[in-house]
């Protein structure tokens, strides 16, 4: 039995993602100090994603809402909840985060990125 090439796809993706991506800004947050009075450290850099806005028949008013836009990334960082998007000078939160990854390759990142 042959096995599938899921690098492969994980190239395509990453090919994808930059031709019809955008530069936007990830923010990462590092909390120190005290748990109830943390301060907060943003680390910025640039990386290249895809934001494309849900349909409308994907948009419930709650979980899903008009604003809240679907952003697609590479899997050469790992994204997670705490992060932050900035695209358009707008800054977005991270919902949940959905790795995809057929086979335990991690190919991309799809997020619901909400307006904070």
């Amino acid at each position: 039995m042959s096995t599938f090439g899921y690098a492969s796809l994980k190239v395509t993706a990453t090919q994808l993602i930059d031709r019809f991506g955008r530069e936007m800004t990830l923010r990462q947050r590092a909390k120190t100090g005290s748990g109830y009075d943390p301060t907060i450290t943003n680390s910025d850099s640039t990386i290249t994603a895809a934001a494309v806005s849900f349909k409308q028949s994907e948009v419930d008013g709650t979980k899903i809402q008009m604003s809240d836009k679907k952003i697609i990334f590479t899997s050469d960082i790992q994204i997670t909840s705490d992060m932050q998007i900035i695209d358009d000078s707008k800054v977005y939160s991270l919902m949940p985060v959905k790795e995809v990854d057929p086979g335990d390759t991690p190919v991309l990142y799809i997020v619901r990125g909400r307006v904070s």
